[in-house]
C-alpha cells in the first residue's frame, strides 16, 4: 500500500507517526466529547444501521483498493472517513442513558482499553514521536543556536525550543485530562437551568382556584 501522507510539503513524510499519532488522538478525543454531550433528539441512524454500515463500507473499500491500485489513496483516505463519520452518527444518535444504570463489565473494560490508548498516545507516542522528528529531520541538536536579537547575551540552542514543545505538550495533555475526567463524571447530571424551568413550567398554570394544573383541560 503506498503512503497515505502527501508530499505537499517536504517535512509532512517525515513526521508520518507524529501525524498519525495526534490524528488517532484527535479521533478519539471527538469520540469522548460526543459521548459527553447528551445524545441527539433526533436519531441519525440507529445502532444496527451504524454497524452494518460500517461494515458494508469497510468490505467495500477493501475491495475497491485492492481492485483500483491507481487510486488506492483516495479509496483509503474515503474509507476511513466514512468509517469514522458512520461510527459517529452512531455515537450521537444513541439512547439517552439513565442515571440509574450501572456500569456493565464490558463497558468498564472497553473504557479502561480506551483511556489507556488515549493516555499511552498523549503521554507517550506524541511526545516521543515529537523529540525523533525534532531531532533527526529538524536537527535540533545542542550545537546548534537561534538566530533571535539577543543572540549574543543569550545563546538558544535548538535543544530548548525542542523541549519546550514537548514539555507543552504534557502540560496541554494533563489540562485535557482534567477537564475530560471532570465532563464525564457529571455527563449525566441535567443542568440546573433545565430542572429549574422545568419546576416553574409545571407550576405555572394554575386553576382559578390557585392549584396547579395536572393536565390540559
Amino acid at each position: 500500500m503506498p503512503n497515505l501522507l502527501p508530499d505537499w510539503l517536504p517535512w509532512i513524510r517525515p513526521a508520518g507517526r507524529l501525524i498519525w499519532s495526534l490524528l488517532i488522538t484527535g479521533v478519539m478525543l471527538a469520540f469522548v466529547v460526543a459521548l459527553i454531550r447528551p445524545p441527539l433528539p433526533r436519531k441519525l441512524v440507529t445502532t444496527r444501521q451504524a454497524v452494518a454500515g460500517g461494515v458494508v463500507v469497510l468490505v467495500l473499500g477493501l475491495l475497491a483498493g485492492k481492485f483500483a491500485s491507481g487510486v488506492q489513496t483516495i479509496v483509503v483516505w474515503l474509507t476511513l472517513g466514512l468509517v469514522i463519520a458512520i461510527a459517529m452518527a452512531g455515537v450521537v444518535s444513541r439512547d439517552p442513558r439513565s442515571q440509574d444504570r450501572t456500569t456493565t463489565w464490558a463497558e468498564a473494560l472497553v473504557g479502561a482499553m480506551a483511556v489507556f490508548l488515549m493516555m499511552t498516545l498523549a503521554y507517550g507516542v506524541v511526545p516521543h514521536e515529537w523529540l525523533t522528528f525534532a531531532n533527526s529531520y529538524l536537527n535540533m541538536s545542542t550545537d546548534r543556536f537561534v538566530s533571535w536579537p539577543l543572540d549574543r547575551l543569550v545563546k538558544l540552542p535548538y535543544s530548548a525550543l525542542r523541549d519546550i514543545v514537548a514539555t507543552l505538550i504534557y502540560v496541554v495533555a494533563v489540562g485535557a485530562n482534567l477537564v475530560l475526567w471532570s465532563k464525564w463524571q457529571s455527563r449525566l447530571t441535567p443542568p440546573p437551568a433545565a430542572a429549574e424551568g422545568a419546576v416553574v413550567s409545571a407550576t405555572v398554570r394554575t386553576s382559578r382556584f390557585g392549584r396547579p394544573v395536572k393536565s390540559k383541560a
